[in-house]
């Protein structure tokens, strides 16, 4: 939650001071308050929902959250976290968090229409407009997502989806919502930066930050959600496949990665025009997000899911070890006693 209002405080403040700057005399309309805080609303709810719905699941499977029989007897009997599910619900929300935020200012409009908003003002409704449709519908889906695996847990009745190998879930239903989100944030984010000041030629030369951080973010979103799915048995991995302790290649391939992307972007760059027009340097640094985003959250979710299958079968393995131990064990008491 904190981190959630803290990340929704930073960029609500830099779009809020973008699009005041812009504006004539330093201000804005009311509708365009309403607008664009409805935007926020559908934008924050697409990130939130899926976020706190796997963000719960990976919890209870590690221990740090638990459920009661009776508390998991609540939750849904449809696993929401397969395929395309996760998305589909969170476009709702979305939905749901536009026509809110829409109807909000409809009535607001009997009282504030005509009067113009400044930075603060602005920045102060779209924080609460964008912190809400984070965190309801993330609380929701985490709620979900804490019962779902609660009722694994306790081994009440469950609707799974049918398991995915591993190039479908991460490439096709994880990264590519997860890819996209990132081009639209970064294209977003460049033409801001544009309107703040930097020049085009910067927004098209200097992209190593961009990819870096996009790729860390996605990476991190991604191991949790590869390991949540393999305690959630939602991949498809043959028993008989050799896996490592831990995956080697994570953040350090992450890194090598971002390097390649931002050679290759460069030269793109070049066809594009040097310096790049504004047009060019937010389709540039659109490619860059879409490519570190995808990049991110596939070696992310590799690698979670990975290292949790291999803590599976090694669990398992010493419970396994120990069953037997203890059934020699007690085969060799009763044949003390025979003798």
């Amino acid at each position: 939650l904190a981190i959630s209002i803290v990340v929704a405080a930073i960029v609500t403040g830099l779009l809020a001071h973008v699009v005041v700057e812009y504006s004539p005399h330093n201000e804005v309309s009311f509708t365009f308050l309403a607008v664009f805080c409805t935007l926020l609303a559908a934008g924050s709810a697409l990130v939130g929902y899926p976020s706190g719905l796997i963000g719960g699941e990976a919890d209870h499977q590690s221990g740090s959250v638990g459920t009661l029989k009776v508390q998991a007897l609540q939750g849904s009997l449809r696993d929401g976290a397969s395929g395309w599910s996760p998305w589909i619900v969170s476009l709702y929300w979305a939905l749901g968090c536009a026509v809110a935020a829409a109807g909000l200012f409809g009535i607001l409009s009997l009282f504030l229409n005509g009067r113009p908003f400044t930075f603060l003002l602005v920045w102060a409704w779209s924080l609460l407009v964008a912190g809400v449709g984070m965190v309801v519908p993330g609380a929701f889906g985490r709620r979900k997502g804490l019962l779902v695996a609660g009722r694994r847990y306790h081994g009440l009745p469950l609707t799974d989806g049918a398991p995915e190998n591993l190039l479908r879930r991460f490439w096709l239903s994880g990264g590519l919502p997860v890819s996209a989100l990132s081009a639209f944030s970064n294209a977003g984010l460049a033409w801001a930066a544009y309107r703040w000041g930097v020049d085009s030629h910067r927004l098209g030369s200097d992209l190593l930050a961009s990819v870096v951080i996009t790729a860390a973010l996605t990476y991190l979103t991604g191991h949790q959600w590869g390991k949540a799915d393999v305690g959630a048995r939602r991949l498809e991995i043959p028993n008989d496949m050799h896996l490592p302790r831990r995956v080697r290649l994570g953040p350090q391939g992450v890194i090598i990665g971002a390097i390649v992307l931002v050679i290759v972007l460069t030269l793109a760059s070049h066809i594009l025009g040097n310096p790049p027009g504004l047009a060019g340097a937010v389709a540039l640094r659109a490619l860059a997000g879409l490519l570190a985003g995808a990049m991110g959250f596939a070696l992310g979710a590799a690698s979670g899911a990975v290292n949790g299958e291999a803590e599976r079968r090694e669990s398992a393995h010493e419970e396994g070890n120990g069953v037997l131990n203890r059934f020699e064990s007690e085969a060799g008491v009763v044949h003390g006693l025979n003798d």
